[in-house]
């Protein structure tokens, strides 16, 4: 800038339009790095509605795990362990091998 005001001054032409020109380049890449800018916070407010959207969704899961009714869950368990055992208990019934079994 101050060498395109001392042409100026001068009245230099070939320094004026040199100066003209890289005045202009400097534009062009400030006008790339505005573009630049402008496209990373459009990429930052995509990613921020994504954040957003899976913070909802592990506090809904969360909520469902803290707010598991513990009565019904201590129920299932017992059911199910009470089905385990008497699967246990048939099988062991079937599964066992008499002194008759072998002398037949």
């Amino acid at each position: 800038m101050a060498n395109l005001v001392t042409a100026a001054r001068a009245g230099n032409s070939a320094n004026i339009g040199a100066g003209l020109d890289a005045l202009g380049r400097a534009l062009d890449r400030a006008s790339l790095a505005q573009t630049q800018v402008g496209s990373s916070f459009g990429l930052l407010d995509d990613v921020r509605a994504s954040l957003s959207t899976q913070r909802l969704g592990v506090t809904a899961e969360l909520s469902k795990t803290e707010d598991a009714d513990m009565a019904s869950a201590i129920t299932n368990m017992t059911q199910a362990d009470t089905a385990y055992r008497a699967a246990l208990a048939a099988f062991g019934r079937i599964g066992t091998v008499s002194l008759m079994d072998y002398l037949k």
